[in-house]
């Protein structure tokens, strides 16, 4: 859990812009990839999340210098990453203003999971860094790992499947 402590403000609305504008891009990250994908909606199976990291390391490698194609695509991937999380556990996108953290100024999902949960902020540039760093094959694999925990965890009386079910 982050120390409130470490939390400072932030010296640059720029951020706060960054961030504003990231939210209101979601349904048009969404929408691209769901051309990628070449489907008209998005389930978010494992097997699709596992697409779109073929689908980021593929184009990853076509460019790995840092620039403006490569900061639109990346965000859609972030998108795609915390919105398939939030299918899953719930939660909300928020700015990481604590600036000892990996992934400052980043957009993060927190307050996932069911009450009481104690969850961890969720900064999805460092799964794509392992998908980049050839450390994951399977961009699923976080998923499918808190689904069986909660699963073998009667306590929480919490069904991650169950939000992805109901459309």
């Amino acid at each position: 859990m982050i120390n409130e402590s470490n939390k400072e403000p932030l010296k640059s609305s720029g951020m706060n812009e960054h961030f504003n504008f990231f939210i209101k891009s979601i349904p048009d990250h969404l929408e691209i990839a769901k051309k990628w994908l070449d489907k008209e909606k998005l389930s978010y199976s494992y097997k699709e999340i596992d697409e779109v990291g073929k689908i980021y390391k593929k184009l990853f490698k076509k460019s790995k210098k840092k620039g403006k194609w490569y900061d639109e695509k990346y965000e859609v991937f972030i998108t795609y990453c915390g919105e398939a999380w939030i299918k899953y556990f719930f939660g909300k996108w928020e700015l990481n203003t604590y600036k000892k953290t990996y992934g400052y100024g980043n957009p993060m999902v927190m307050n996932y999971g069911p009450k009481d949960y104690h969850w961890s902020a969720l900064d999805f540039e460092r799964w794509l860094r392992y998908i980049e760093e050839g450390d994951k094959d399977a961009l699923s694999l976080p998923y499918s790992r808190t689904v069986n925990y909660f699963y073998k965890t009667p306590e929480w009386e919490f069904d991650p499947l169950k939000n992805l079910n109901d459309e």
